[in-house]
């Protein structure tokens, strides 16, 4: 090797090491100083914890060190590549860390590869712009920096084995400890720099995929002797808080129809209830399986039997309504489509803002004409972007912000309200037009999250561990002879057994102990609610 050549690499070498302490620093100022506040943290944390902590940050800027400095010695072509591998960590990082304040992690993942096209691109207005920076000078120095001999596919294999490798390790480790850190209001993982981050969530994910093809749901033995007599609808919203409802005391009619159907005693609400999680495919995935123990390291919501597996149990003629996608995303797997008579997805609905409108004539005709079926519905609902989800003609609540620009509080709750009064209301009086003929048919319905709404001043509509994310309802409507108790505390985890009290299911056939049903809570069970924030941390909710 001449000197000019190992001069040129030590060049390379000294431009990666400062390009890499600029990133640390730069990321530092970005996301409140979380690298400082861990070290912090970890002063009440045991030394091995202290010691995994810190190797895993200084790994992680090693892994940046290695990553720019192959790039700089690589050849033009494989330096493109090593460019859009670096713009696509950093930008959906630095944009989690814009809105949420974290990177993104799993579950992020997962529900951005379920979500529809629509959804990315209304994700697009939370672009963070703070990743130019670190994009155009590492994009300055790449081209700029003198290449020695220049490396070429197996470096760039090597490298990317390498951080996928680290990201696995390092998940491993953060699993071991998840536990005790969140029993001290920890992280539940180490900050790390925005690309191994983003390399540790990509094999956190691969690895959970892996996990996820071993496991298999258990089996029900217990079967009905007799066909069911009712029907049973479970309606899941999108989007939905609780205490934007009139039904729960809003000062808005933003429910008429539900409140029609309150006062005529066909609808009992337990009010502003606690949901599960605060992002839809968590919330969903409770829902459905019924766990009650949070933080699920062990994957129950993929093991438990599901919703459809009791319904076919009691002999229930089994749909699953999906108004968002066209695929399972809520934990559910190909094989639990074995218990789903029916799956109705988005491929076979309309699009647009009166998909749900469909799905409840679906169903009005359905329950019309038959006896013993169990329909479960993932509502289209009142996602952000909230101007989308009505037509402007049928706003009432005036002004309403731009689409894109959601930074003023009560221009924000005018368009939220808007689509609530057009979405909600809507869709209530399609699938029930005529009370009195509600027959033998009960519904249970709820929001699998709510959005803040922006209302202290918060960046992000859910997915965080703000109050009002976890706000709400839970409504049962239908003519029934049970005695309810609407002033229990309600939350995500009664709705399971609540659900299988309905179908009939005995107690002691049950596989798993669940939480209280509302058929037989009252107000002096109530205790204390707790939801899963977006950092997998356990909150106690407050009702407002």
């Amino acid at each position: 090797m001449t000197q000019q050549n190992q001069a040129i690499k030590d060049h390379a070498f000294l431009a990666a090491i400062a390009f890499s302490l600029f990133l640390l620093l730069y990321e530092e100022w970005q996301w409140a100083a979380q690298v400082y506040y861990f070290f912090n943290l970890t002063n009440f944390a045991t030394l091995p914890l202290r010691l995994l902590g810190t190797g895993e940050i200084l790994l992680s800027l090693f892994l940046v060190i290695s990553f720019i400095w192959a790039s700089f010695t690589a050849t033009k072509g494989w330096r493109w590549l090593y460019f859009l591998l670096f713009v696509a960590a950093i930008v959906p990082q630095y944009s989690y860390g814009y809105t949420l304040n974290r990177f993104m992690s799993v579950r992020d993942l997962y529900t951005a590869f379920a979500s529809p096209l629509r959804l990315w691109a209304d994700s697009a207005s939370f672009l963070a712009t703070a990743s130019l920076l670190p994009i155009a000078l590492y994009g300055g120095l790449l081209w700029g920096v003198r290449r020695p001999e220049g490396t070429g596919w197996k470096l760039f294999t090597a490298v990317l084995l390498t951080l996928l490798l680290a990201g696995s390790l390092v998940f491993h480790a953060d699993q071991h400890y998840l536990n005790l850190r969140l029993g001290m209001r920890f992280y539940s993982e180490s900050p790390a720099l925005s690309l191994p981050a983003m390399f540790r969530t990509v094999a956190a994910t691969l690895w959970s995929e892996t996990q996820s093809a071993r496991r298999n749901r258990e089996q029900l033995d217990y079967r009905a002797e007799k066909p069911p007599t009712n029907n049973i609808i479970y309606i899941i919203d999108e989007s939905l808080r609780g205490d934007h409802l009139s039904i729960n005391g809003y000062a808005r009619p933003t429910t008429p129809y539900l409140d029609m159907l309150q006062a005529q005693g066909l609808a009992t609400s337990w009010g502003i209830a606690s949901a599960a999680a605060t992002d839809s495919r968590k919330s969903n995935s409770i829902l459905i399986s019924g766990i009650s123990q949070l933080p699920d390291t062990d994957y129950k919501h993929e093991q438990y039997p599901t919703l459809f597996q009791y319904a076919k149990a009691m002999g229930y003629t089994t749909y699953y309504f999906d108004a968002q996608t066209a695929h399972l995303w809520n934990s559910m797997s190909i094989n639990d489509l074995d218990y789903v008579d029916h799956w109705i997805n988005s491929d076979q609905l309309p699009a647009g803002q009166t998909v749900d409108f469909a799905v409840a004539e679906q169903i009005r005709a359905i329950t019309n004409q038959s006896t013993g079926n169990f329909i479960l519905v993932n509502k289209d609902g009142v996602h952000f972007h909230y101007n989308d989800r009505y037509p402007m003609e049928a706003a009432i609540w005036m002004p309403v912000p731009p689409t894109g620009a959601y930074g003023d509080v009560v221009l924000v709750s005018n368009t939220y309200d808007n689509a609530i009064r057009y979405n909600v209301d809507g869709f209530w009086r399609r699938l029930i037009p005529d009370p009195g003929a509600i027959g033998n048919t009960l519904y249970l319905y709820t929001g699998d999250h709510g959005d803040t709404l922006v209302e202290n001043g918060e960046s992000w509509m859910h997915g965080g561990s703000s109050q009002q994310e976890a706000r709400v309802p839970i409504i049962l409507i239908g003519q029934h002879a049970f005695d309810l108790y609407p002033s229990y505390q309600a939350s995500h985890f009664n709705l399971f057994p609540t659900l299988l009290d309905l179908m009939g299911f005995p107690v002691e056939q049950r596989p798993h102990s669940y939480a209280l049903s509302l058929l037989t809570a009252t107000a002096d069970d109530s205790t204390a609610r707790y939801f899963e924030g977006g950092n997998s941390e356990l909150i106690l909710f407050e009702a407002p």
